[in-house]
């Protein structure tokens, strides 16, 4: 995740948090990078929605899977279809 802080004086850090998240679609709600991986392994990173498709979480999971934008909230949501 990313994020900035005011440090007073106008002036603004940015601040970084690396988190290890299983559940995809807290990911992808607060995430706006995330490294996706497979035995230890790299496999995707980048933006959410570049990221969590269909074919990379149904290869990666085993699972079958629908992708879609939540109306509401506009961020990805993630349906697992077992």
């Amino acid at each position: 995740m990313r994020n900035h802080t005011e440090t007073g004086a106008g002036r603004v850090a940015l601040v970084g948090v690396l988190a290890a998240l299983h559940d995809l679609n807290l990911a992808a709600m607060y995430c706006s990078y995330i490294y996706l991986m497979d035995h230890g392994e790299i496999v995707a990173q980048g933006e959410p929605r570049a990221v969590l498709t269909e074919e990379n979480i149904s290869a990666i999971y085993e699972v079958p899977c629908r992708v879609h934008t939540d109306p509401e909230r506009g961020t990805l949501q993630i349906t697992y279809l077992v």
